[in-house]
């Protein structure tokens, strides 16, 4: 009897994990709870008015059915004890947007606020048109500077309108970046 009861006992705490991980995303390795996406941005740190955050989702979403090119921000408060790279990772596996694809151009932006880190997570399928050291230049001439002056917010937006364009740019001449 003592052993059924047991037995029900961690059925029912497992149960009950399953159901609270449903609830509020999945613990990757390291114990960072990886958040669910609600839209193109996903803000659980709050850097975005409601508003700001509606026009932008408007104009992400547009962009990936017009062009098909998805750019998703997950905004927290912090990676835990991963880093932002492996937490973007995680994130990548959770949401479902594999690196290794060939023809997905995917954008994933991480923002940890707490940690005061950021990072740009893009698939291979990007990467031609977006490569590293184009994300790179952006970052050092547009992100960064915008950092020092205005908001996470503004610095953020600012560096996805330039993405945007140089993404544009490198489709229109058929030339990856």
């Amino acid at each position: 009897m003592r052993d059924k009861i047991s037995l029900l006992t961690r059925l029912l705490f497992v149960i009950t994990l399953g159901i609270l991980g449903g609830a509020f995303g999945v613990l990757a390795q390291g114990g960072a709870e990886i958040p669910d996406r609600i839209d193109h941005i996903s803000d659980y740190a709050e850097i975005y008015t409601e508003q700001d955050e509606q026009e932008l989702n408007t104009v992400l979403q547009a962009l990936g059915e017009s062009e098909g090119f998805e750019i998703d921000i997950l905004a927290i408060e912090s990676t835990g004890e991963m880093t932002i790279e492996e937490f973007g990772d995680a994130v990548q596996r959770e949401w479902g947007v594999s690196a290794n694809e060939n023809l997905k151009r995917h954008l994933l932006i991480i923002i940890a606020v707490e940690d005061g880190r950021y990072n740009l997570v893009t698939t291979q399928g990007l990467e031609r048109f977006l490569p590293d050291s184009e994300l790179t230049r952006i970052n050092n001439e547009v992100i960064v500077p915008a950092l020092e002056n205005e908001s996470v917010e503004v610095a953020m937006t600012a560096g996805i309108e330039a993405m945007i364009a140089s993404y544009r740019e490198a489709v229109e001449s058929d030339t990856p970046v």
